[in-house]
């Protein structure tokens, strides 16, 4: 066993097995170990005998004397199923954009419904494998098809698409800054923005763009942004504009 195969579920659970470790006896965490990775439950495990145990111990060592080669990749297998990695966050539907950003929250837990925002389905015909129009219907069905495919690929390819959409970001300094300031400013305005922030976004595009809301998720994300952009600095211009006209 190598990490290739490892799945991304089984790294998910071997983490939070990780962050309890120092609160358990180190003979169950091994026990635990070998559960998450074989799918033995610990009854099977405690009955295997010292032989077996040990080889199946031997065959895990990887954990500790390797790290998982990652790496993003293009296509990617699962079982019958096949997917493609977009990597272009500028030109990515909006909606995949909002997901990313609100699954980023919890990392960890969530890489495989971020994976499962950045992903084409695809579906095999007689002229060989062609792409499918992503279904966000079918999110949830994607996200857990991710987390039985390999860690290294999924994370890999998971954290370049996170590292561009961070870059993407990076041109947009400070869209979001003033609307957290004031959040603090305003009693109820924060818990209403954690919850409705995207959707507000959004309904401020439906209104500029004069299109239904539903279809600002389909936007380009670079267009979703410099729309954001433009609102905002409009609203800043015009608040300047009242207040050199009540100052009179």
């Amino acid at each position: 066993m190598t990490w290739d195969d490892v799945t991304l579920w089984q790294w998910q659970q071997l983490q939070m097995l990780d962050s309890k470790k120092s609160k358990i006896d180190e003979y169950l965490v091994i026990i635990e170990t070998i559960s998450i990775l074989t799918g033995k439950s610990k009854a099977e495990i405690l009955d295997l005998s010292k032989k077996e145990l040990s080889k199946i111990i031997d065959s895990i060592q990887f954990l500790y004397l390797k790290n998982p080669n990652i790496k993003a990749v293009n296509y990617l297998r699962i079982g019958k199923r096949k997917y493609k990695f977009n990597y272009d966050a500028k030109l990515a539907e909006a909606g995949r954009y909002i997901e990313t950003k609100y699954f980023l929250s919890d990392f960890q837990n969530n890489i495989h419904k971020i994976g499962a925002s950045m992903v084409t389905p695809m579906r095999f015909t007689w002229k060989g494998w062609i792409e499918e129009s992503f279904n966000p219907a079918k999110h949830e069905e994607y996200a857990n098809d991710l987390l039985s495919a390999s860690f290294t690929k999924v994370f890999g390819s998971v954290v370049r698409w996170v590292t561009n959409v961070k870059d993407l970001d990076s041109g947009f300094k400070g869209l979001f800054k003033k609307e957290d300031t004031e959040q603090e400013d305003r009693p109820g305005q924060s818990s209403f923005m954690k919850n409705f922030g995207w959707i507000y976004q959004a309904s401020l595009i439906s209104e500029f763009e004069k299109i239904a809301l539903e279809d600002v998720y389909k936007l380009p994300s670079i267009q979703f942004l410099n729309d954001l952009s433009y609102i905002s600095a409009k609203s800043n211009f015009e608040a300047e504009q009242r207040k050199k006209t009540n100052g009179k």
